[in-house]
C-alpha cells in the first residue's frame, strides 16, 4: 500500500505593502482608464449628438402660441387676453 501525503501550499502573499486605497485615487484610475480607451471617448461624442438630434425633433413638433381661450363658466370672462397675456383677475 502506498501512502500520498498532501501538502498544503499557502496563499499567495504579495510582498509589496498594499496602497492606501480611496475614493480619489479610484476616481483618478477610473478617469485615466475612460481617456485611454478610444472607443469611450467616441460613444460619448455620438451619445451627446443623439441626445441633441432628439431634443430638436422633439422641439420642432411643439408650439409656442397658446392655443384657444379658457372659459372658466357661463358667463365668465376668459382667463387670457388674445395676446397670450394674464389679466390679473
Amino acid at each position: 500500500m502506498t501512502t500520498t501525503s498532501t501538502r498544503t501550499v499557502p496563499p499567495y502573499r504579495s510582498g509589496l505593502h498594499p496602497a492606501r486605497a480611496g475614493f480619489g485615487r479610484l476616481l483618478r484610475a477610473e478617469w485615466a482608464k475612460f481617456w485611454t480607451v478610444r472607443i469611450w471617448v467616441a460613444v460619448l461624442a455620438i451619445t451627446a449628438v443623439v441626445v441633441v438630434v432628439v431634443c430638436e425633433l422633439g422641439a420642432s413638433g411643439s408650439t409656442v402660441g397658446g392655443g384657444p381661450p379658457v372659459v372658466l363658466g357661463p358667463g365668465a370672462r376668459s382667463s387670457t387676453t388674445p395676446s397670450g397675456s394674464s389679466t390679473g383677475r
